[in-house]
């Protein structure tokens, strides 16, 4: 035991020895080591100790930054601050163009490997309102301090600083505040000496939460986005620097590495903000120097140039945090990318709205802003648990890297030109224009390695073919033979007989099919698999094309139905008309299903609106036979189109692969599971969302039938149960994945 203790008091001596950069880093592979290793619960126990660091980390910095601002404004005059903050503009405008290109060029790194995915309620959800006077115009400082609203922050810091300009007895309150910025700095230093002890836990609880299906793909975008924060840290930005003040971009890299690892090792660019001013002052304090020959002794002289220096350093280094930075809008990539990844890829014509509102919903915290960009697409809410999962194991830490390098460039650049220096070497910008060029040859190299890799297997539809049922037990079985029955409905005579009957049509994804087994499986077979278990009877399916063809016969949907037809009910969806469905008994409908459109052109992307069918004048929508309900919103949404009708939806999509129709209209849990089993297949669910009830039919004779069928359901409902079969079927959330405690009343909207 005592040599145990020995070796580990060593171990503990020597990584001591070690300098920081390297502690940092072996906190890292220790934490990412930890995280693959041990299970989930295990985990959870280091979560306390890195969201502490973390919030250690930030405690001082809030203040520091409303405090330096008050300051910086406050002892300048307004013909100083007019000029500074005009160059800094003008600087970070040109890195904002610099980085909004390279998005634009990131997907096409992304191979072309085709993916659908399972329904999603988001599909339904409309954008969410942008309000900039909200996040930059505080009502209540002190509620913008607790919600960490920087922009609105920084907005009460500048006024208060400008306010301050104009009151000639001043100096001592600045003072003051110099002083606790002072301390917040202390603070700061001190609590970085747990940087390794912080990494270690941050990156051990968010390794393990990434699933193995998903690696190829994330492997892509974390490689491009590695690639480019790498190349804009080491070298573009570098140049840039090097190219427009005196400053070597070696010299750039070695005076800021450890920042830079703290930033990428913590993904948080607050904590190296104190460090990177202290930098930047001596960085051009030197210079000056050398420039005005002032000695180290020069007391007086040092105390002038410092004066000068710091005003401006002090004003722009905080001020560079609440506009985007480089590393923030090079995280807005991962909207092309998740839509590259779901099979919706991003059409040339949605790029200027997609980087207006991502420019500004960078004005936000990064995980706030993705949530926003997100809702505002309509894209599935998991990819939120993707980002932050992402965001939290290496793309923040890529982002706040190039977030760190771009912002003390910027400061740099704005304050040797704001203090009147020229370079006369303007020709040294050309190396920084130059090296940019290996952005776009990164990207090409990146596709070209990608693309020749096998494209990894579509998962999802390797699930939706293999999956059993959720909750029912055993096997659904095909009834092939055309025996009569009496008294199709009957309630009695189902008891007395211990069989059920049900019409289903074949090749209805993802309600009834049969999976690579042979086995007949879906929604709809799983509960009626269900109801027939509950209540002791023998369940027997017969299969149909659709319900106005039937297999082998020529028989409609008509009030003979069931008696030639052999069924007690129809289990799956029936979307007719009024005056067909008055014929029938139907069920209580707990769900409505929603209409979307299949395609396989890009430009039908476009349609965000009912009305912008009126747009194309020659549109061929392929649609189920038969009059229905929705015929009246497609009249008049698309009064020019040509309707083609199919009998099956498997039919209508072999239209649309055939180029013998332009969309296909079908529901959105359906479809959904299209474009699982075809991912070159796009969804498009136009707004307002239209709706059409989920109803099953029954015989006009039925009325017990249905009756029971309705409490049943209902009681299913209200325990969840109807609830864990969608969720296994339309969402395709795995059996293992689903909750297995018994949830709550929810809405009737949301169930089957």
């Amino acid at each position: 035991m005592k040599s145990i203790s020995r070796d580990f008091m060593q171990l503990i001596k020597r990584f001591n020895r070690q300098n920081f950069a390297a502690q940092v880093i072996e906190g890292m592979g220790v934490g990412f080591i930890l995280g693959q290793l041990l299970p989930d619960q295990a985990t959870t126990y280091l979560s306390p100790v890195g969201n502490g660091f973390i919030r250690l980390f930030q405690m001082p910095v809030l203040p520091f930054i409303s405090l330096s601002l008050i300051a910086g404004v406050g002892r300048l005059e307004m013909h100083q601050a007019g000029r500074l903050l005009i160059r800094a503009g003008a600087v970070l405008v040109f890195f904002w163009a610099l980085i909004l290109l390279t998005v634009c060029l990131i997907p096409l790194g992304f191979p072309d490997w085709q993916q659908g995915s399972f329904y999603q309620p988001s599909l339904l959800e409309t954008g969410e309102s942008f309000d900039l006077v909200e996040l930059f115009i505080p009502s209540n400082p002190f509620e913008a301090f607790a919600q960490t609203q920087i922009p609105a922050i920084v907005l009460f810091s500048l006024m208060l600083g400008i306010a301050l300009i104009r009151i000639p007895k001043r100096k001592s309150l600045i003072k003051i505040f110099d002083t606790l910025c002072s301390g917040l700095l202390k603070i700061s230093t001190t609590i970085s000496k747990l940087t390794p002890l912080g990494v270690l836990a941050i990156v051990a609880c968010s390794a393990n939460k990434i699933g193995s299906s998903q690696i190829p793909r994330i492997g892509v975008y974390v490689a491009i986005q590695a690639g480019i924060a790498l190349l804009f840290t080491f070298l573009i930005l570098p140049l840039i620097v090097q190219g427009l003040t005196p400053f070597k971009a070696k010299k750039i890299i070695n005076r800021f590495k450890n920042p830079m690892l703290i930033a990428f090792a913590t993904a948080n660019m607050l904590v190296v903000l104190p460090s990177i001013i202290n930098i930047i002052k001596q960085l051009i304090l030197e210079e000056k120097r050398k420039v005005h020959h002032i000695s180290t002794h020069n007391q007086s002289a040092s105390s002038a140039l410092i004066k000068e220096i710091e005003l401006p350093i002090e004003l722009l280094t905080p001020l560079a945090l609440v506009f985007p930075g480089m590393g923030r809008i090079a995280s807005i990539a991962f909207i092309p990318f998740s839509e590259w990844m779901t099979g919706r890829p991003l059409i040339i014509e949605a790029y200027p709205e997609f980087l207006l509102t991502g420019l500004a919903s960078t004005f936000m915290e990064g995980v706030m802003a993705m949530t926003f960009m997100i809702n505002r697409l309509n894209l599935s809410n998991q990819l939120v648990d993707l980002y932050v999962t992402l965001d939290q194991t290496i793309i923040a830490r890529l982002g706040t890297l190039l977030e760190c390098s771009s912002v003390f460039s910027l400061v740099i650049i704005s304050t040797w030109i704001s203090l009147g220096n020229k370079h006369e070497q303007q020709r040294r910008l050309l190396p920084a224009a130059i090296s940019y060029l290996s952005i776009p040859l990164f990207i090409a190299t990146i596709n070209a390695i990608f693309n020749r890799v096998p494209a990894p297997v579509n998962w999802e539809k390797e699930q939706m073919l293999s999956q059993g049922f959720a909750v029912a037990k055993g096997t659904a079985k095909i009834d092939l033979s055309y025996t009569k029955i009496s008294e199709p409905g009957s309630w009695q005579r189902i008891k007395k007989q211990g069989v059920i009957h049900y019409c289903i049509m074949r090749n209805d994804y993802p309600m009834s099919y049969k999976n690579s087994s042979g086995n007949l499986v879906g929604l709809d077979i799983e509960i009626g698999l269900l109801f027939a278990e509950e209540m002791g009877l023998k369940p027997e399916f017969k299969l149909f094309k659709s319900f106005n063809k039937p297999i082998g016969k020529s028989t409609k949907l008509n009030k003979n139905f069931f008696a030639s037809h052999n069924c007690d009910m129809t289990l799956s969806n029936v979307i007719t008309s009024h005056k067909v469905i008055s014929k029938f008994l139907s069920t209580r409908s707990l769900r409505d299903l929603s209409l979307s459109f299949l395609s396989k052109q890009p430009q039908f992307s476009t349609i965000k609106q009912w009305n912008d069918l009126k747009k194309y004048k020659t549109l061929r929508i392929g649609i189920l036979e038969g009059k229905n309900l929705v015929d009246s919103t497609l009249s008049q949404a698309a009064p020019e189109a040509i309707f083609i009708r199919q009998r099956t939806n498997r039919l209508l999509i072999e239209a649309l692969n055939n180029n013998q129709v332009d969309l296909v209209l079908m529901t959105t849990e359906k479809a959904s599971a299209w474009t699982v089993l075809e991912p070159s297949l796009r969804i498009t669910v136009p707004m307002p969302v239209q709706q059409v009830p989920k109803q099953r039919i029954l015989p006009l004779e039925a009325k017990t039938l249905l009756r029971i069928w309705d409490d049943w359901m209902f009681f299913q409902y209200t325990t969840g149960v109807t609830e864990k079969i969608f969720d296994h079927w339309v969402k395709g959330i795995p059996v293992q994945s689903l909750n297995e405690s018994t949830r709550g009343k929810s809405n009737l909207s949301t169930q089957p």
